[in-house]
């Protein structure tokens, strides 16, 4: 649908949107692109894979995060409350084969023994 601007629209200075904002509500084949000072890429939608990547414009996963040049790349979860990550592989079962390989890592209380690191390579990887 084009607006009173036409197809495209440029705004110079601030965007204030005061209410819910969807971009791409056709689901047409068009990206979506953040630039940081430093980065191009800083935050890049893949319009046509529905890939999301940060740090890059060629997604190579559903999240790709690429740090910049040389520098260390970091992937920071963190909470005020107890925390987990939790990464699964092929959770469908298609087959039968119920075997899920995955990492999970909690902190559940602040008392000892509380943390866990777990690595599954076989069976049901369900917590």
């Amino acid at each position: 649908m084009a607006s009173e601007y036409g197809n495209n629209a440029e705004v110079g200075g601030n965007l204030t949107v005061t209410g819910s904002s969807t971009f791409n509500q056709d689901s047409a084949d068009v990206n979506f692109q953040v630039e940081s000072d430093a980065e191009v890429n800083m935050l890049f939608v893949d319009g046509g894979t529905s890939r999301v990547g940060i740090g890059t414009g060629a997604p190579s996963g559903t999240l790709h995060v690429s740090g910049p040049g040389t520098s260390d790349t970091k992937l920071i979860v963190e909470s005020l409350g107890d925390s987990s990550l939790w990464v699964v592989a092929d959770t469908d079962d298609a087959g039968g084969e119920a075997q899920n390989p995955s990492i999970y890592m909690s902190q559940e209380t602040a008392t000892d023994d509380s943390y866990q690191f777990h690595v599954g390579i076989e069976g049901n990887a369900n917590q």
